[in-house]
């Protein structure tokens, strides 16, 4: 502020320094209120918030880093993998006991349509499309949720797994809901949602690969390899999310190389 002050003093000395120093007060209030303003949290982010996730930048050996974020996450995956499976089971008793004609049809089909709303199908469409939902319904390798969190967070460090326990760059579409983006991609509104645990993100990514239309193949892939009898790998069901990221089939490339070079499989 100093420097405000002493061009004030040269105004009152001589009146033709006016002008320049208008110029001159402009451009230091503008940098003042560019400075404020990147200075400021965006919002979403003044709101008090304690992440889940461990320090990892605090690590300074990029193998540990690697090592210490993988052992955290994997039991967190296999956990909702086995919540998968286990609905996968509910599932083919349900349409056992449909198709055997069981009088407890009308709740069994209930049951269904619960199941089939979270897989983003609609009543309609589960009447004559059972193998569809059945298709939804499977586990993701821990291997390729592993290389995707990754990728997508900074390995844990980015703004938005420390801010929002976001791993997988996941966004919402109303103010407020989640963190604002200094810069969008798109000119539609959306935010990076917010997630109250690791878990929840984690069971919200593998319910949207399992459920949305743009991830499709991926699902055609594991249900090929079940019919196949193989073994359902992190590298074989990659190559359905080159819709994941604009980087398309480089991406791809890029979960691959994670996966095998770290040994996940």
């Amino acid at each position: 502020m100093s420097i405000v002050k002493s061009v004030f003093e040269a105004i009152k000395r001589d009146k033709s320094y006016l002008v320049g120093a208008i110029l001159t007060l402009s451009v230091l209030l503008l940098l003042m209120s560019q400075h404020n303003w990147q200075s400021r949290p965006l919002p979403g982010d003044s709101e008090p918030f304690k992440s889940e996730l461990p320090n990892f930048a605090a690590i300074n050996d990029v193998e540990q880093i690697k090592q210490q974020f993988f052992d955290y996450l994997r039991p967190l995956i296999e956990k909702e993998n086995g919540k998968i499976q286990y609905k996968k089971a509910h599932l083919e008793r349900l349409i056992s006991e449909l198709e055997s004609g069981s009088y407890h049809s009308a709740l069994t089909r209930k049951k269904l349509y619960k199941l089939a709303r979270e897989y983003g199908m609609e009543k309609e469409q589960l009447e004559s499309h059972f193998d569809e939902l059945v298709s939804r319904i499977d586990i993701i390798p821990t291997s390729l949720v592993l290389a995707q969190a990754a990728n997508e967070s900074a390995w844990g460090t980015s703004r938005f797994a420390i801010r929002g326990n976001n791993l997988f760059g996941q966004w919402c579409y109303e103010k407020g809901c989640g963190l604002v983006l200094k810069k969008r991609r798109t000119n539609g509104y959306y935010e990076m949602r917010k997630y109250d645990s690791i878990q929840a993100t984690i069971s919200s990514h593998m319910r949207n690969l399992n459920s949305d239309k743009a991830y499709k193949r991926l699902r055609d892939i594991r249900a090929g390899l079940r019919r196949r009898g193989q073994l359902i790998t992190g590298e074989k069901l990659a190559h359905g999310l080159s819709s994941y990221s604009k980087r398309g089939q480089a991406y791809v490339k890029e979960l691959i190389s994670t996966i095998q070079s770290n040994g996940l499989e």
